[in-house]
């Protein structure tokens, strides 16, 4: 299952977390609540920016995806 899609609901704060697959595959994901416009009907943290970065070493060199999108903000629920 893709990072993307696993984080499409993060928590109001935000999000920051890492990992590393089998094969060596170094991930982090990353939200941050997008300010808003006071007039628009949303609360604090209800849109996120989130960036998901995979790496890996391809022999000598270096690899990397990123990527950028919107997600939705939500109290987390106890």
């Amino acid at each position: 299952m893709s990072l993307l899609a696993v984080n499409q609901v993060v928590p109001l704060e935000g999000l920051s977390e890492t990992g590393e697959t089998e094969g060596d595959f170094r991930w982090e994901v990353r939200a941050e609540p997008i300010p808003l416009a006071d007039e628009l009907p949303l609360s604090e943290g209800q849109l996120q920016r989130i960036s998901v970065a995979v790496r890996w070493s391809d022999g000598d060199r270096e690899r990397a995806v990123e990527l950028d999108s919107v997600v939705a903000g939500r109290e987390e629920r106890q």
